[in-house]
């Protein structure tokens, strides 16, 4: 046995309510196992001085003060008026949502919502647009130079085509750069 399992049965071990088998295994362990043999033996006397402590009994008048009491406790909450239900100005609860009134003006306020969203959007990407169909023409211009300097037959032509396809790419970033609002001038 281990020392966990021998530390789960010490109580039934001190009871007296383990089987003879399962009391001689303890036994045996307790011979070669000198932690578990001490802690059983401070268990043992804590054991032994619980048994020593007299078993309180309740007086025979705690019952009957017991029902006066909840008797009295009964009484007092019968003859206190109930408070008036308050009522909410308006109610969340399950009738909230279903009131026609409610609901209108939600879908009204949805409504002006979408709208100002999204001609907020359509102002903001209506000069983006522009800027994009530039770039894509740009960027396919580049392409269509660069291809015909690349297929001449001269070295020096192709290196030309090279260095025009790099110089395109810097000027797109200046450009960009350039049509922001928030560059400097």
């Amino acid at each position: 046995m281990t020392c966990d399992q021998v530390k789960e049965q010490i109580a039934d071990y001190l009871a007296g309510s383990l089987s003879q088998t399962a009391a001689e295994e303890l036994d045996d362990h307790f011979a070669n196992c000198a932690a578990c043999k001490q802690e059983t033996g401070a268990l043992a006397e804590t054991w032994r001085m619980l048994g020593l402590l007299e078993t309180g009994e309740p007086s025979p008048a705690l019952r009957p003060r017991f029902y006066d009491s909840l008797e009295a406790y009964r009484q007092g909450l019968a003859s206190v008026a109930p408070a008036p239900a308050r009522r909410p100005f308006f109610d969340w609860g399950a009738r909230g949502w279903t009131v026609p009134v409610f609901q209108l003006a939600c879908a009204a306020a949805l409504l002006i919502v979408g709208i100002g969203v999204g001609q907020w959007l359509s102002l903001r990407d209506r000069g983006q647009g522009d800027l994009v169909r530039l770039q894509d023409e740009v960027r396919g211009m580049r392409q269509m130079v660069t291809l015909s300097l690349l297929q001449q037959q001269s070295a020096g032509e192709r290196l030309r085509g090279v260095d025009y396809a790099y110089r395109v790419e810097q000027s797109d970033t200046q450009a960009l750069s350039a049509s922001s609002p928030a560059a400097p001038r």
